[in-house]
């Protein structure tokens, strides 16, 4: 296993052309400890493809769990005209009853589609502390992390979206208002945090305040925040 693992970080840094371990600033983690950052990295991670400049709006960005959530909204709201059954259409259901492989095959592909996303929005009232494990088999867990429904979510990624392709800060849709109001954040600084999380935090994600609280668990080491960040915030 390690000549393995050396043979593949040796052919990685070849194509990267640097020097080192294989993880090595390759993949980091960052602690989020307020809805703030959770919202502002969410945000972060499905606009990244137009951030990259490889798509335009959510709907053509690939591979994203806002695009997946946008197509299952859609599908759940479209509404399927009655068709009146032909010979044909006939032959072809008594077809598809005979083949229970085939339609339940095609049954799981569409349940399938999206639903090993979790939910986004939370009840911060109802819903009870910790994990909340899913008792269905597509995904890990049925808690959302998000107090606000998808629909508001994806309202504000369409916003935020729209700002780094025309690059101008337009109005604010009204949906976004009582966010940003409940975060008591300006829309300014809210598209700053989008487009440049990766740049602002190092380990650990929020509000000055809450980070300058913040200790480790085992040395209780205090947590530092780089100055952009804390200019950004304190505006």
């Amino acid at each position: 296993m390690r000549l393995l693992c050396q043979r593949i970080a040796q052919k990685s840094n070849k194509e990267d052309e640097t020097p080192g371990k294989f993880w090595q600033n390759r993949y980091r983690a960052v602690r989020l400890i307020d809805e703030e950052a959770i919202l502002a990295c969410a945000a972060y991670v499905d606009l990244n493809p137009i951030r990259a400049g490889m798509a335009q709006t959510i709907e053509d960005s690939q591979f994203t769990s806002a695009r997946l959530r946008l197509q299952t909204s859609v599908d759940s709201t479209e509404s399927v005209v009655p068709e009146v059954p032909t010979q044909s259409a006939s032959i072809q259901s008594s077809v598809e009853q005979s083949s229970p492989e085939s339609t339940q095959t095609t049954v799981g592909f569409k349940a399938a589609i999206g639903s090993f996303l979790g939910p986004v929005e939370i009840d911060e009232l109802n819903d009870p502390l910790g994990a909340r494990p899913s008792a269905s088999m597509y995904r890990c867990s049925d808690k959302g992390f998000l107090a606000m429904p998808t629909s508001a979510y994806l309202e504000l990624l369409d916003w935020t979206a729209r700002q780094m392709v025309n690059g101008k800060r337009g109005a604010t849709p009204e949906d976004a208002l009582p966010i940003f109001e409940r975060l008591k954040i300006k829309p300014a600084v809210w598209y700053e945090l989008v487009t440049r999380f990766g740049k602002l935090f190092s380990l650990v994600a929020g509000q000055p305040h809450r980070v300058d609280e913040f200790r480790g668990r085992l040395r209780k080491n205090r947590y530092h925040l780089r100055q952009a960040a804390r200019e950004l915030l304190s505006v």
